[in-house]
């Protein structure tokens, strides 16, 4: 769940992205899992209905990608940044219920997009296209 006010707008990475509507600083908390609100899916227990929705919203945890975690707020519209191009939300150190939270890498300004690492998610490459594969 996010942690700080943002909005969704067109992104110069993909589509929709996500964008802050307030400064943040280096280290504070941007989103956190929060049970009830966020949830995780077995990828066996996706329907083959819902699987292109699942695949394109939710991220594949990077230590078990066999679950899905779809997220209960605007943070399905988070963009991976292009390639070469620095991550301004990283992991942090803390977990809730397994799941990292990310924090800010740098000081935010309202207005940019929010721009999260490739190491968050067992499937960026195949979202970055830079391979193809089948979780699902």
């Amino acid at each position: 769940m996010l942690q700080v006010k943002t909005q969704v707008g067109p992104s110069v990475i993909h589509g929709m992205g996500l964008k802050l509507a307030e400064p943040v600083k280096a280290g504070d908390v941007l989103w956190r899992y929060v049970p009830g609100q966020d949830f995780k899916v077995h990828r066996d227990d996706v329907p083959d209905a819902a699987a292109k929705h699942f695949k394109h919203y939710a991220y594949l945890h990077p230590e078990r990608p066999e679950w899905f975690v779809m997220c209960g707020d605007h943070a399905i519209f988070w963009n991976h940044p292009k390639i070469g191009q620095d991550a301004n939300a990283v992991l942090s150190d803390e977990q809730v219920d397994g799941e990292w939270s990310i924090k800010a890498a740098f000081d935010i300004n309202p207005g940019e997009e929010l721009l999260i690492c490739p190491e968050s998610d067992a499937d960026y490459e195949r979202k970055l296209g830079l391979k193809e594969t089948d979780h699902n």
